[in-house]
């Protein structure tokens, strides 16, 4: 069985079609940019993981903080931001070591796991969140 010149050409419009809309179809939701600084005790805190979790369902964003504590949200390869919306914000500076086993956390479980876990309504357009952190909790 043999395919004609159209039919092969039908085929490939069709899975490119699909390709384009798997790879970027799907509305993508209302996004601020959040960007801002990390401190620990009025140093800044190099190479943390932010995660801003939506409380709503929804994809998170995350970023990491350069050398100065500096970050800007990531939503997806794509685009800079997190969704519009009320998130809980987690830091960390944990890695995973050759055996699996978290070490080097240097933000106080106050933060992380307590009471103090920051909150954040993000709106549209620019949004700057600086996070002030000191080890006496």
């Amino acid at each position: 069985m043999s395919l004609s010149r159209p039919s092969i050409l039908c085929v490939c419009v069709s899975l490119c079609s699909l390709l384009a809309v798997g790879c970027w179809g799907g509305d993508t939701p209302e996004l601020g940019d959040a960007y801002g600084v990390v401190t620990l005790d009025g140093e800044p805190v190099i190479d943390a993981k932010i995660t801003f979790m939506p409380v709503d369902a929804g994809r998170a964003s995350s970023a990491r903080t350069d050398e100065s504590g500096e970050y800007r949200m990531i939503y997806s390869l794509r685009e800079y931001g997190a969704r519009v919306g009320n998130h809980r914000v987690h830091i960390s500076t944990a890695k995973t070591d050759e055996l699996g086993k978290m070490v080097g956390e240097t933000i106080p479980v106050f933060y992380r796991d307590g009471p103090g876990v920051p909150e954040v309504t993000v709106e549209g357009g620019w949004n700057e969140f600086n996070f002030e952190l000191t080890t006496d909790h």
